[in-house]
């Protein structure tokens, strides 16, 4: 029979995996979002056009920022979904 260590780590684990699985569901709803936007905006000359002016008033933000953010949350989300 497991001792008394084998148990805490089993729930440990477990708990663990279920936090896990709960940020993966999240990530994936907000993935959903994400490619909404982009293909409502980043993907829409007139919109982008607009969101350009907006953002070219912000000191903090470029378009190609935004890019790379994108990019770089794809590439997470690529990674987690396969």
């Amino acid at each position: 029979m497991a001792d008394e260590y084998a148990w805490k780590d089993r729930e440990m684990m477990i708990s663990l995996f279920r936090n896990l699985q709960r940020c993966i569901d999240d990530f994936k709803k907000f993935a959903k979002e994400v490619e909404k936007f982009k293909l409502g905006v980043l993907d829409h000359p007139a919109r982008l056009a607009e969101l350009k002016k907006l953002i070219d008033e912000d000191p903090n933000w470029t378009l190609d920022d935004i890019r790379a953010k994108y990019d770089e949350f794809k590439a997470v989300y690529d990674y987690l979904t396969t």
